[in-house]
């Protein structure tokens, strides 16, 4: 008494393959969707004038994607009362933005960066009471705003 056990495995291997190509064909599309994107890194920070006499916070701005960005906002942002002070909506004489003009393009691996005087700044949140968290921010020529990842505590 002999079993005869032939398996036939053409279909697997068919199907097998046609998996395969389609993850190709997912992985592929996903690569060329993510190497044309925008993307821009913005920090916060302080700097002091090289005489020493003058402190500033800074609010940098990177395109570190694969093509050009256009920067049309660029400022702080009062995560606690969710208010923006930029170069377009100075609230106070005492705070000055920057010299640049907007929109300003920038080129893959370009910068931006504005300074901000710290003690004009310091005024102006007593002033209109802006206590909290704030973090750096820049929106883009579609609208999309990009935050800094940290934040830094005033008062």
């Amino acid at each position: 008494m002999m079993i005869d056990l032939t398996l036939d495995l053409g279909n697997v291997w068919q199907m097998l393959s046609a998996i395969g190509t389609l993850l190709a064909v997912i992985v592929s599309l996903w690569l060329a969707y993510g190497s044309n994107r925008s993307k821009v890194r913005v920090k916060l920070g302080t700097a002091l004038l090289t005489d020493g006499s003058q402190w500033y916070y800074t609010v940098t701005a990177i395109n570190v994607g694969n093509r050009d960005v256009t920067i049309t906002e660029i400022g702080l942002f009062f995560k606690k009362v969710k208010q923006r002070v930029s170069n377009t909506t100075i609230f106070d004489d005492s705070m000055k933005i920057d010299e640049h003009t907007y929109p300003k393009k920038l080129a893959e691996s370009e910068k931006v960066e504005i300074y901000i005087d710290r003690d004009g700044m310091n005024y102006s949140i007593k002033k209109h009471d802006l206590k909290g968290k704030i973090s750096g921010y820049v929106i883009d020529s579609t609208g999309k705003m990009w935050r800094s990842k940290g934040s830094k505590v005033l008062f």
